[in-house]
């Protein structure tokens, strides 16, 4: 099977090469043993007459017993250099000469007696008998160098040389009688492997004999033919049933795609109506019970804001009597624990207004960590890992802080007081694959805040559930199902993210993901519990439920104010058109009537600049309440409150309003002295220079009436100023100004952001933010810094250093 596969030309050449080989050793072995032959008969012969010519000549001293002769006749064999020994011996077998050896024994060997040949290997010993006239005279020894295997091997080497030039010539001899006998063999069979594996019966072969491989040649060709125009008559029918089942498929195939086309779009349109029936079932859901809480959380909150109200004054009235103090106390707490509950619905239905700032998580689970080791009780091991230098978010202090402490005492109670709770800040980075997994969650920098305990844990139905108000698994009495729930809401409320992983008997972690901002944290004011405040100022009460417009009423006269009273916006306002003055307006956010509260406010603004507003609500709507974030400038107490805090409340409010007014005009309230305006012949000059050529200053400020005011003092200047509220407004009127003049904190993008792609589109256009905190490490380009408060002379100066840093003239 060797030869099974292989081409005639390489079983040609084989079968020549195995019978030169073969030949060449048959001869090699027998040559080779008629030399081994001849040479040992011819060695023996020489050596025989050698030992018979030495007996014959050493017949005389054997005779004649003289030694010396015998041995120098055995001298002659010097001539003979192949002879290694000779010895000669009497007739009765005693040595009687030798020649170049000692090797001999005295006495002859019977085995020697005879005519005798021995090889022993390389060497020859011959021993023949010496007679005279039939007489035995003596014997001659004689050992010589065989040289057998040396004459083999050269002979051998020969016949080798002669072999292999003779087994060459033979294979040049067969490549020829191959090239004429198998290559057109060999090229018929290569035409035929490219008739087969490429298909095509037009080639032929090439005829260059006459004889066998001649006619196997044309009768190849003629096959080749028949079989070419089979195939075209076979191909053409083929291609005409190819082409007939090739317009059938293409009919199946377009219908099965569109069959398909139309099934794959039912099934989208079928998924996107469940997926878009869910999100509306959904919304609505969440949308029913925003409203439902918001109803209920306004006339509920007004209930117990009267209920409160009314008890806060009968305990001023009991003071004395010890038992009504404990019940009124009861009934107090009862408010709070109703008021806390309104509270979580509304955060749920993320309609709790929320007053964020700059957080570092950092030091809000710092600032924690004794009120949570008193709520967690000594089974529970509180372990805090705060990350290195992570940023900042921007949330609601307080409602974080009750989200944490929700989520703590979950996890206790899912320890069932005994357990490890891990409260864990780090600096993560959101890509698409986790944002496209879960919906409503943006990509890139994030705080996260993890909370895990060792606890029971949860099953995945009940993980789906969780965040539903009012389920819970615990045993009745034991929560309302309003924690997880009012955590979603404010997590969500603040454009963050929740998410809880759980499995029975492993334990719970809750993670909630936070967007970073570039903005430092603000700082945290400590809240100083003074004794009650009251005061003389008059306070307009703006409340369209009687019973609590009467008990705030009451508690306000107590506190010795002056107090009048209107029951809707339109009724406050008609007032306020009378001439009277306030320097409070109390009013609710949701009021009767086709004016808004918000709307009010606005107009009891401008007919009096320095009233303060304080607006209170159960449920804040959207009236000044945006994106779940307390407008700017807004203050607001939640209903219901306690006697001390709305005392606390109102006496900031008023206290805060009187200072801002002095400080956004200093002008009217005569802050700017001679001795600040020492310089009254620059301010002069500047606004002749500035009357020829009036340089514009685009003024970004969102409280209005200081946006009023320092446009009139760069009128004053002899400056042409235009302001708007929000920095977004101010990018698309920047081209038309010479002076970028913005306040540091605006809703939206803050003054330092405007001031960056201000600088971006227009590297020489002078900057000047207006601020009370040093603000220069936090860009790397020049700004002009105008302090607050600032009197016109400081305001001038700045406005000069920038026009000559930036060499603009008027």
């Amino acid at each position: 099977m060797l030869f099974h596969y292989k081409s005639i030309r390489l079983k040609f050449l084989a079968a020549v090469a195995a019978t030169s080989i073969v030949t060449l050793l048959v001869t090699i072995i027998f040559m080779g043993i008629y030399d081994w032959n001849d040479y040992k008969n011819r060695w023996v012969n020489d050596l025989g007459n050698q030992a018979v010519l030495l007996g014959r000549a050493s017949i005389p001293a054997l005779e004649f017993d003289d030694p010396q002769a015998a041995a120098k006749n055995l001298q002659l064999l010097e001539v003979r250099p192949r002879v290694n020994s000779a010895a000669l011996y009497d007739s009765k077998g005693n040595i009687y000469a030798v020649y170049n050896s000692d090797q001999y024994s005295s006495k002859l060997n019977a085995s020697l007696k005879n005519d005798t040949v021995q090889v022993n290997g390389d060497e020859i010993l011959i021993a023949r008998r010496i007679e005279q006239n039939s007489n035995l005279i003596g014997y001659m020894v004689i050992k010589a160098q065989y040289g057998l295997y040396k004459r083999l091997f050269s002979y051998l080497g020969i016949l080798i040389m002669v072999g292999t030039l003779a087994f060459i010539i033979s294979q040049l001899i067969a490549r020829w009688l191959q090239q004429q006998i198998t290559k057109p063999i060999e090229a018929i069979a290569e035409l035929s492997k490219k008739v087969v594996e490429q298909r095509n019966y037009s080639f032929r072969a090439t005829k260059t004999t006459d004889d066998e491989v001649g006619y196997l040649v044309t009768a190849f060709n003629t096959m080749l033919k028949e079989v070419e125009l089979s195939n075209q008559a076979q191909e053409k029918a083929l291609a005409d049933l190819a082409q007939e089942n090739e317009v059938r498929k293409n009919a199946e195939q377009r219908l099965q795609e569109a069959h398909d086309e139309l099934e794959q779009r039912v099934q989208e349109r079928t998924l996107e109506l469940k997926k878009a029936q869910h999100a509306l079932l959904q919304s609505q859901k969440l949308e029913a019970v925003g409203q439902l809480t918001g109803g209920v959380a306004h006339d509920f909150n007004n209930i117990l804001q009267v209920i409160g109200s009314n008890l806060e004054i009968l305990m001023l009235k009991f003071a004395n009597v010890g038992t009504a103090q404990q019940r009124i106390q009861s009934a107090l707490s009862a408010v709070d624990k109703g008021a806390r509950l309104a509270s979580h619905l509304l955060a749920f239905a993320r309609r709790q207004p929320l007053q964020p700032v700059p957080t570092n998580l950092n030091n809000l689970t710092q600032s924690m960590d004794d009120l949570l080791r008193r709520a967690l009780g000594e089974g529970i091991k509180l372990e805090v890992i705060q990350g290195g230098g992570l940023w900042n978010v921007m949330v609601d202090r307080n409602q974080i802080e009750n989200v944490i402490l929700n989520l703590s005492i979950n996890a206790r109670d899912a320890m069932d007081g005994n357990g490890h709770l891990t409260i864990e800040t780090s600096n993560v980075m959101l890509d698409d694959l986790y944002a496209e997994n879960h919906a409503g969650l943006s990509t890139g920098q994030h705080v996260m805040l993890a909370i895990s305990d060792t606890g029971c844990g949860m099953s995945s139905e009940v993980v789906e559930r969780a965040f539903e108000p009012f389920f819970t698994t615990k045993t009745e009495g034991k929560g309302t199902g309003l924690g997880l729930s009012m955590a979603y809401g404010v997590v969500k409320q603040s454009e963050g993210h929740i998410k809880i992983y759980s499995e029975p008997g492993h334990g719970t972690t809750i993670k909630i993901y936070f967007p970073r901002i570039h903005l430092p944290e603000a700082e945290q004011s400590v809240k100083k519990l003074t004794d009650i405040q009251g005061g003389t100022e008059s306070i307009l009460v703006v409340e369209d439920d009687i019973a609590v417009q009467t008990a705030v009423a009451d508690i306000l006269i107590g506190l010795g104010y002056h107090v009048q009273t209107a029951s809707d916006a339109q009724s406050a306002l008609d007032i306020i058109e009378k001439g009277q003055k306030f320097d409070l307006l109390f009013t609710d956010v949701v009021m009767p009537g086709p004016l808004k509260s918000s709307e009010m406010a606005k107009i009891a603004k401008n007919k009096l600049p320095n009233i303060a507003v304080l607006f209170t609500s159960g449920y804040t709507q959207n009236a000044i309440v945006h994106g779940g974030k307390l407008d700017a400038g807004v203050e607001l107490i939640n209903k219901p409150y306690r006697q001390a805090d709305l005392a606390r409340k109102i006496r900031m409010v008023i206290d805060k309003t009187h200072k801002e007014s002095s400080e956004k005009n200093p002008i009217i309230n005569e802050e700017i002295s001679m001795d600040e305006v020492s310089d009254e012949t620059a301010i002069t000059n500047t606004v002749e220079n500035n009357a020829a050529k009036p340089i514009k200053i685009l003024v970004v400020e969102d409280n209005e009436e200081a946006q009023l005011t320092l446009c009139e003092l760069l009128s004053m200047l002899g400056y042409y100023a235009e302001g708007v509220t929000t920095g977004e407004d101010a990018l698309d009127m920047l081209a038309d100004f010479d002076i970028l003049l913005t306040d540091m904190n605006l809703p939206g993008m803050s003054g330092i952001e405007l001031a960056q792609k201000c600088y971006s589109l227009d590297a020489n256009k002078p900057i000047i933010i207006s601020s009370g905190m040093d603000i220069s490490t936090q860009l790397q380009f020049e700004v002009q810094l105008l302090p607050k408060p600032f009197s016109i002379a400081i305001l001038s100066e700045v406005l000069e250093k920038s026009k000559k840093s930036f060499n603009i003239e008027s």
